[in-house]
């Protein structure tokens, strides 16, 4: 039976395929609770990667307004071990991606595009919804 789920992790396959060293990527809901996410196990848990995914876009969005950046679109933190993007899919869904720090953020930008049109099709497709 396709799932949202189901689906979600067809798309962010596809995506992990098109990054650079990814270690996870992960849907995200705006109450820090996974959707879906790749791969099956990551090197962080998946509750704790979309806990600090809500995390980061609530700073994010908090450093937006008080410098008048305008709407948010993504946040990133590099540390010594490895860089998180965390992208503003919509208000109440982010997508979070762990990189290896090496890899330039921007390198993910193409392969986001083509995948994000198809991730926001899929959050709003009336699908059965894993249980």
């Amino acid at each position: 039976m396709k799932t949202r789920e189901s689906e979600l992790e067809r798309v962010l396959l596809e995506l992990m395929e098109a990054l650079p060293e990814p270690e996870w990527i992960a849907v995200v809901d705006a109450d820090g609770l996974p959707m879906a996410s790749v791969p099956e196990r990551s090197p962080v848990g998946v509750d704790r990667i979309a806990a600090m995914a809500g995390a980061a876009n609530q700073t994010g969005e908090r450093l937006a307004k008080e410098l008048e950046a305008g709407e948010l679109r993504f946040v990133t933190v590099v540390g010594a071990k490895r860089q998180v993007i965390v992208v503003r899919l919509r208000p109440d869904r982010y997508l979070s991606i762990g990189l290896s720090p090496q890899v330039p953020a921007q390198t993910t930008f193409g392969a986001l595009s083509q995948r994000v049109s198809e991730i926001l099709h899929i959050l709003e497709e009336r699908i059965a919804t894993s249980t």
